[in-house]
């Protein structure tokens, strides 16, 4: 099957490093990635070729619809591509991705979100008996989740400084009332790192963090030989980020984006802040060093198509 059936521009992994393509937001972003898998890999003497694949998107959602973008085009016995989660906070010994060594020792394995609510609760329950007289189990789960939430954005940061989280809450914007409990942020900030290593476990999100970073500098000195494609991500994550651009890179790596406006004026690109929909691809385009027009789409919109994105757009 040829690339030129598709209408692509050129092959999924053609051209010069850095290997980016993108898929515009009028067209069905799995459907699209799985044809085009297919034609640039599939081969009638070799049925392992598609097989040999690794592809990581953003979550479990996301690989259960490739895999059953898969197989409305091949039917159920074909062979697949290994599909991984970014964000699996479980893939600690896939040979799929890490081969026969093992991860890098120094990234503990992590706890249960279930068991970070209750301790997270615990800790609350006790600071309020302490400092008010108060026992209140609701409003302690109710926090503890709040405080989850600020400890997973917090891993999205190049380097989280936990002596500084206090401030991050202002620099993330998330779950204002922790602001006004600066002391306890304090508490936290000392307490929970120091209560994670005494357990031999790590926060999830700093955990799936610690995995690309590992991920990243593995695959920069030892290439990997198979394809490797990242699809669906915009990059809103540093350790994201710093893997996409290792296998945009790689021999035969690629990364797939969503959805980059290329309609949209550079100064109203240029404007474009944290509050915007297409702000985490910008940021990711940026660190890749690749300007938005020169990422080729997967497919030539038609008019009908572009219209609906335009209109998408200024819905947003």
């Amino acid at each position: 099957m040829s690339s030129l059936s598709l209408g692509l521009p050129e092959p999924l992994f053609g051209g010069p490093a850095p290997r980016l393509r993108a898929i515009p937001a009028s067209e069905p972003f799995l459907d699209l990635l799985a044809e085009a898998m297919i034609a640039a890999l599939k081969r009638d003497d070799d049925p392992f070729a598609l097989a040999d694949a690794l592809v990581l998107l953003p979550n479990k959602r996301s690989r259960q619809g490739l895999i059953d973008a898969f197989a409305r085009r091949l039917g159920g016995a074909a062979l697949l591509p290994a599909i991984r989660p970014l964000g699996d906070p479980h893939a600690d010994d896939d040979p799929d991705i890490w081969g026969a060594d093992p991860i890098n020792a120094d990234v503990l394995p992590p706890i249960d979100k279930m068991r970070r609510r209750m301790q997270l609760a615990s800790l609350i329950r006790r600071r309020d008996k302490a400092e008010n007289g108060v026992d209140d189990p609701a409003r302690a789960i109710a926090l503890a989740d709040e405080l989850g939430k600020l400890l997973d954005s917090a891993a999205t940061v190049e380097k989280v400084d936990w002596k500084k989280l206090p401030k991050l809450v202002e620099e993330i914007d998330l779950a204002r009332h922790w602001a006004n409990s600066a002391a306890f942020l304090d508490i936290i900030a000392t307490f929970w790192p120091a209560h994670l290593k005494e357990q031999g476990v790590s926060d999830p999100a700093e955990h799936g963090a610690a995995l690309r970073h590992a991920l990243a500098a593995r695959w920069k000195v030892e290439p990997p030989k198979r394809p490797i494609i990242i699809a669906g991500s915009t990059g809103s994550q540093a350790t994201t980020r710093e893997l996409m651009k290792v296998v945009s890179r790689l021999p035969k790596g690629v990364v797939v984006l969503p959805n980059i406006d290329v309609d949209l004026d550079n100064d109203s690109w240029r404007l474009i802040g944290d509050q915007h929909p297409q702000y985490a691809l910008k940021h990711t385009l940026a660190a890749l060093g690749v300007e938005r027009h020169d990422v080729p789409m997967l497919k030539f919109e038609d008019e009908k198509g572009r219209a609906r994105r335009v209109l998408m757009r200024e819905a947003l």
